[in-house]
């Protein structure tokens, strides 16, 4: 019997579609045994960026591409501002919009690299809870969230759609939370994810989502024994650009960039240069060695926590993650 798709959601908008495609090229070629139904939503239609990324499916060839342009109903409800537009919603109400008949579905930020085969990760079992993802290892100070509960990132969310249709009004408490906690927020949709969904997620192997950061921290940070540490630095499954340091531009230089541009690569925006690539910052990139840097941060982790504590600074990141016993997926 053939096996069904694996189905693929992309949340989008103005700024993100040439990042999306390096996602996409870097989930095609790294899973080249497997078929995928990708979905991209969106506001509204963008028919040149669209067809960018059909061409990539098409060049790759396993992969069909679906468009939804979706405005939530419930417009009126959601506060945007400045920095959060309409768009950061909209996987929010995934059941609403994609095809009923499909019982789950994988959802994938725009910023991130696919390396391996994600078989395993789109097998996981998750009929007994609403979606799964990885846990940060640090504790966030929103309300809704207790310290020493375990917060996941939703860059990488299994979702149960069946389970989200038949909670009945999912949406609705999405909604309520974002009005009432709004202005207390500060990652927004993560959080409001965070806190309907509180001890529904099953938690995954922090390979499918391995925050480029990650690489400059020490593994009893990241609650996971050296050795297992050191094998996802050196070969991580999925990379994570979460920090404001994104490798689409040309100063900073995040770990695992070059990753990046050779995703890109392979997609309709090859050859596009990276923002703020001028003289004037290649000069400053050359003075301030930001590439030996980048070396010196990736092997400097320990001596940095060492110096911190001898300095009194305060550590960042406080040892949180699943319950002890708690079973890890895929």
């Amino acid at each position: 019997m053939e096996q069904s798709p694996i189905a693929v959601l992309f949340c989008t908008d103005t700024n993100y579609w040439q990042h999306m495609g390096a996602t996409l090229a870097s989930l095609l070629e790294s899973n080249g045994r497997h078929q995928f139904r990708i979905m991209v939503c969106s506001l509204q239609p963008d028919p040149e960026n669209e067809k960018r990324i059909r061409q990539i499916a098409a060049d790759f060839g396993n992969a069909t591409v679906e468009f939804i342009w979706f405005t939530p109903n419930h417009l009126e409800s959601l506060p945007i501002n400045r920095y959060i537009g309409l768009g950061a919603y909209l996987r929010l109400f995934a059941a609403e919009y994609l095809d009923p008949g499909l019982d789950k579905v994988l959802y994938l930020d725009s910023d991130l690299i696919i390396r391996k085969d994600i078989g395993t990760l789109w097998s996981a079992d998750i009929n007994d809870y609403f979606a799964a993802a990885v846990v940060e290892p640090h504790f966030h100070e929103n309300p809704g969230i207790t310290a020493g509960e375990p917060y996941f990132n939703s860059g990488v969310l299994l979702i149960n759609l069946a389970r989200w249709r038949s909670e009945g009004n999912l949406v609705g408490q999405f909604i309520a939370c974002a009005r009432e906690r709004f202005s207390l927020l500060p990652f927004w949709d993560q959080d409001i994810l965070n806190i309907v969904l509180r001890g529904r997620v099953a938690f995954l192997n922090p390979r499918w989502n391995f925050h480029a950061i990650y690489a400059e921290m020490l593994p009893e940070q990241l609650r996971l024994s050296r050795d297992e540490f050191f094998e996802i630095r050196r070969d991580p499954d999925i990379i994570h650009f979460t920090s404001k340091h994104k490798p689409w531009h040309y100063l900073p230089e995040p770990q695992y960039k070059r990753h990046y541009w050779e995703a890109l690569s392979r997609t309709p925006w090859k050859g596009v240069a990276p923002l703020g690539y001028t003289p004037v910052n290649v000069l400053r990139k050359l003075v301030k060695m930001k590439r030996l840097k980048q070396q010196i941060r990736l092997h400097s982790a320990r001596l940095s926590y060492v110096l911190s504590r001898m300095l009194g600074k305060p550590i960042l990141w406080s040892h949180v993650g699943p319950p002890p016993n708690h079973p890890t997926l895929a």
